[in-house]
């Protein structure tokens, strides 16, 4: 199905770079925003619960089961429970997977597909520019947007950034244009939200 998403579009653009960049800005606008902005909106109330949480597990009076139920109150009446929160996520990656399959099969059948410097969206990047652009373009999500404030989640995303560019060298170069395209727009998302919260604050 999705390799017909992806012919349909190139049927209009004559040009499978713009047709996987298109492609991918558009099922990101239309599927993945909505649960991203889903996913912001629940964490910043889980954030807003913490000084409650953390009054509830430092108290003494209250028996383990009670506590237990007082978080499961407020995860209730503020929406925000973590595993429902971890399951908006995972909801991402049938289509991550999905796109990224449908790219090589169409990619592995089909010539004419010189992108920039590229002169084969089959093969890797032998000069490592779409590896390091991907890199950098996730290092920046984690740095500026990680809704998550702890150094140590901030270090595995700086840790995974960093990792994406050995193990994306080996990566078919039209994949990796999919890659870089939805990192950059889950960074225009983010600009966005931000935006949207700092206007509200006013």
């Amino acid at each position: 199905m999705l390799e017909i998403y992806f012919e349909t579009i190139y049927s209009v653009t004559s040009d499978w770079p713009m047709t996987i960049i298109l492609g991918t800005l558009s099922a990101r606008t239309l599927l993945i925003t909505p649960l991203q902005l889903a996913i912001k909106s629940r964490l910043r109330r889980y954030e807003s619960i913490q000084p409650i949480l953390q009054s509830v597990t430092a108290s003494h009076s209250l028996s383990l089961a009670k506590k237990s139920n007082l978080r499961k109150d407020l995860y209730l009446n503020y929406n925000c429970s973590p595993l429902k929160t971890i399951g908006i996520a995972g909801a991402q990656l049938p289509l991550f997977v999905g796109m990224s399959y449908s790219i090589q099969q169409i990619l592995s059948n089909t010539t004419n597909t010189e992108f920039l410097w590229l002169q084969n969206l089959a093969v890797s990047d032998p000069s490592f520019i779409l590896p390091i652009m991907l890199s950098a373009t996730h290092l920046v999500n984690v740095s500026a947007f990680n809704p998550l404030s702890s150094r140590a989640s901030k270090r595995l995303g700086y840790f995974i950034s960093l990792a994406m560019i050995p193990i994306s060298a080996y990566i078919p170069s039209g994949i990796l244009l999919y890659w870089i395209t939805s990192a950059f727009h889950a960074f225009a998302t983010n600009v966005f939200s931000h935006l949207k919260q700092l206007c509200s604050m006013n």
